[in-house]
């Protein structure tokens, strides 16, 4: 039974269970993609002049809200992958293949320009790549 703020932190961010290497390295890539996050929102004039778009506040602020989406993304990432719910690790496999349709999609029918679907097709790229590499080097350690 937990008793105060301290012990809850302890259960949710410290589990008492055995981590898998798949485990630890979503985790990291969680933290990854939560400090990518964070620079998107805090400073997103250099996502936009990578991508070639607008410097309006309008665009400004809506990139702004994509940092805080990758955050929350990363920190699912974080706290998921410590408790290594057997469900999550299908969770991201599906979340990225899905990703990978949809941004090819929109890019095919013109609603995406090439820099802003190459940059999203490496980063699901490289979830999926290093996800099944992973899980792949589990089977063979066990």
């Amino acid at each position: 039974k937990i008793q105060n703020a301290g012990e809850y932190w302890k259960q949710l961010a410290h589990p008492d269970k055995a981590r898998t290497t798949l485990g630890l390295w979503l985790e990291k890539l969680g933290w990854i993609i939560l400090f990518v996050g964070f620079l998107i929102l805090a400073q997103p004039g250099w996502i936009l002049e990578i991508l070639m778009f607008s410097q309006e506040p309008l665009v400004v602020g809506y990139v702004r809200v994509v940092g805080w989406a990758y955050m929350i993304l990363g920190w699912c990432y974080f706290m998921n992958a410590r408790h290594e719910y057997e469900f999550f690790f299908d969770v991201v496999l599906l979340q990225n293949l899905i990703g990978l349709c949809v941004a090819s999609l929109l890019w095919a029918i013109g609603w995406f320009p090439l820099s802003l679907f190459l940059l999203l097709l490496l980063g699901h790229f490289i979830v999926l790549s290093s996800s099944i590499f992973f899980a792949w080097l589990e089977t063979r350690q066990a």
